[in-house]
């Protein structure tokens, strides 16, 4: 500890130096100050790193570990298929032709996935944001149920989830999250075998360890700024998250290295690059990051950062095709379960505002799902009633032969997709999506026809207390028809729905000493989480 302090002391103090003895020069030299302070500053910073790196015993003295749960206690039934939950963060269904064949994107994996499996082309959220709505397929749950509703708030403890049913059924569980808000931190990794936590890539010769102290977020936060403009603020995306590339990278060696021979295997993916930094991967190094524009010209930027995100669709598509070839190759795709779905949506400008977990809308809450059934069952069928995230749990557990810890979990609010005879299905069921977010507070219903969305007076985005929408002639749901007095046939039954959905969360909340309820458990964030957070936009 006492090297580590002396390391950052005296690489701190040396940093200090060298910026101010950069810029003397800097005026000395006729004014390129910015050039010889980062010069100087980045030479300090190398040697700091060197010193980190020598110290190595003294800052990475317990490197936590991937989550381990408990070993399953029976064996899954014969001829189990594995199960790959293949989520995408911020995808909107409409940049997909399965979901709108006049998508700009081409996607040839993805169209081919799309043939091989079951598509519900009217799928919602839990929640437009990624905490609450993994949370919800994680769990069976809507988000006023599990809890994992604000920036700190972790899943309640003890919930049922779906990588515990299956472990306790003989699946092996295995997950990498690579989003802040799936962290082990919040609860995510209950009943998972292995959970790895993926971070953005660490500076030059540090190790687990020394990411976690404080000293090393203030210098890599210092490094990254002066090697960005050294690089002409050019993005590079793994400072933010690991890209497709590598998550397929990562999966692959799984199969080959971790997959256990005797059971099957649940494996969670999480991609991110359909969330912002939206790379435009035909100008590498060119990117749009909600941290570095909070509301950007509509005018000016709108269709520039559509065309990057639609290109990093282009991207995830090519290794997504890896990721499906590699299961091929390896005699894996045929007996496995892939879910393809996004956990919201995306906004560009089509209310007026950017990025997601603002609103409710449908650019938002409209997600793509899909589900490749063992054997290609119902290869090509489309499904066109309304589907649900809250119904992943208990369409998983059908899927695997798994009716009786289904019918063991009465209070789930989701129904299955696939029905008892193995048919897909979706039973009409209205779909609910929340959010309480940066002070929008915000729930919807959606029936076949028609969406009403409640909102929390005076909210950041100027969504009005009721709307009401019909998406038959206003699939984008841009005519709020709430106070035209003509269709209070439709709003009131729709208002009961969703009173009802509020008031039926079936967990059994905690109550303190007083009888109060007691909120769901809170997660303090240390530096480095808080720095991962902050560089996706959300503190």
């Amino acid at each position: 500890a006492a090297w580590t302090l002396l390391c950052g002391g005296v690489g701190s103090i040396g940093f200090g130096i060298a910026v101010i003895k950069g810029n003397w020069l800097a005026a000395k030299a006729g004014g390129h100050a910015v050039r010889l302070s980062l010069l100087a500053a980045a030479g300090w910073i190398m040697l700091l790193l060197v010193c980190l790196g020598a110290g190595n015993a003294a800052l990475a003295v317990f490197p936590k570990p991937p989550s381990e749960s408990a070993q399953s206690r029976t064996a899954a039934p014969a001829g189990a298929p594995n199960v790959i939950l293949c989520a995408i963060d911020a995808l909107r269904a409409d940049v997909l032709k399965a979901w709108n064949p006049a998508a700009p994107t081409n996607t040839p994996a993805l169209d081919a996935l799309t043939r091989d499996a079951v598509v519900y082309r009217q799928a919602f959220a839990g929640s437009t944001w990624t905490k609450p709505s993994f949370a919800t397929m994680f769990t069976g749950r809507h988000p006023h149920d599990h809890g994992a509703v604000s920036k700190t708030s972790a899943i309640r403890p003890g919930l049922t989830t779906l990588a515990g049913c299956l472990q306790e059924a003989g699946w092996h569980t295995a997950g990498f999250s690579n989003n802040p808000n799936t962290l082990a931190l919040f609860g995510f990794d209950a009943g998972f075998d292995t959970y790895t936590d993926l971070k953005p890539n660490p500076l030059p010769g540090a190790t687990p360890g020394a990411t976690r102290l404080s000293l090393y977020q203030l210098i890599r936060k210092v490094f990254l700024t002066i090697e960005g403009k050294l690089r002409g603020g050019r993005i590079r995306i793994t400072d933010f998250y690991q890209p497709a590339e590598n998550i397929t990278d990562i999966a692959l060696k799984w199969c080959d290295t971790e997959r256990p021979a005797d059971r099957p295997f649940y494996l969670y993916l999480h991609y991110m690059d359909t969330h912002d930094p939206f790379m435009d991967h035909k100008r590498p190094g060119t990117g749009y990051a909600r941290a570095r524009m909070e509301r950007p010209d509509p005018e000016k930027y709108r269709d520039a950062m559509f065309n990057a995100y639609c290109s990093e669709v282009e991207y995830l598509d090519r290794h997504l095709d890896r990721l499906f070839q590699g299961l091929r190759q390896r005699g894996l795709y045929d007996n496995t379960l892939i879910i393809f779905v996004s956990d919201h949506g995306e906004e560009f400008y089509d209310h007026g505002g950017w990025w997601h977990g603002q609103t409710v809308y449908h650019e938002l809450a409209h997600v793509p799902l899909a589900l490749k059934l063992p054997g290609n069952r119902h290869a090509g069928v489309q499904v066109q009633g309304i589907a649900r995230l809250v119904d992943l749990m208990p369409t998983v557990l059908r899927a695997c032969g798994l009716d009786e810890t289904l019918g063991a979990i009465t209070d789930l609010p989701g129904r299955s997709l696939i029905d008892a005879e193995g048919l897909p299905t979706a039973d009409h069921e209205p779909a609910f999506t929340e959010v309480d977010f940066e002070g929008n507070r915000m729930q919807a219903v959606r029936n076949a026809t028609h969406t009403l969305i409640r909102a929390n007076p005076d909210n950041p985005r100027g969504v009005l207390p009721e709307e009401l929408y019909d998406r038959q002639r206003d699939p984008a749901e841009k005519h709020n028809l709430a106070q035209s007095g003509e269709l209070e046939g439709i709003l009131q039954p729709m208002r009961e729905t969703l009173d009802a959905i509020l008031r039926g969360a079936p967990v059994v909340i905690p109550k303190n000493d007083s009888g109060e309820p007691v909120g769901p458990p809170q997660a303090p964030m240390d530096s480095t989480v808080q720095e991962q957070m902050r560089a996706l936009g959300y503190l």
